[in-house]
């Protein structure tokens, strides 16, 4: 969570300070330099940024594919914590794929990192599932949903990361 809360920090600060890409902002120097930078990322588009329109509609597609693919799998399997689980883990995979590549197309990034892949993931969606899993006193699955979520996911995106660095 607290590598989250850091890149949600990292993004919003970048925000502030007009960083043409805010995925550059790794650490307070690079948000420092932003301060001066050109405000290029306030393209707007009827009044708004461009990257909230991009994000916003990304997001939109990528929650319906999510409640998509719920509504499929409640029909073939009892229980969604395994559709919300899985989620989780295609997106950290397929952020780790796309993550690299975009850096240099910081609108399709927008697009498909924070907006699709933003609103296929679901940390409330895996939030409910391991209180339910809690209330319900399934430890194994407790277990399974919280450290397949917090530790499983950031070790796929970070082996896939690797594996496209090398």
């Amino acid at each position: 969570m607290l590598p989250s809360m850091a890149a949600s920090w990292a993004f919003l600060s970048c925000v502030v300070y007009g960083m043409a890409n805010p995925f550059e902002a790794t650490d307070a120097v690079a948000i420092g330099r932003a301060a001066s930078a050109d405000p290029a990322w306030l393209k707007v588009v009827g009044g708004l940024p461009t990257e909230l329109l991009l994000a916003g509609l990304g997001g939109g597609v990528g929650a319906g594919l999510r409640v998509w693919l719920r509504s499929i799998a409640a029909r073939k399997m009892h229980g969604t914590w395994r559709v919300t689980l899985g989620v989780n883990a295609l997106g950290s995979i397929l952020i780790g794929v796309l993550a690299a590549p975009l850096v240099d197309a910081p609108m399709v990034r927008m697009l498909l990192v924070p907006g699709v892949l933003g609103g296929f993931t679901t940390f409330s969606g895996f939030a409910l599932d391991a209180v339910i899993a809690i209330d319900e006193r399934r430890w194994w699955r407790t277990v399974t949903i919280v450290l397949g979520t917090l530790v499983g996911c950031p070790l796929l995106c970070l082996a896939v990361l690797r594996g496209a660095g090398s």
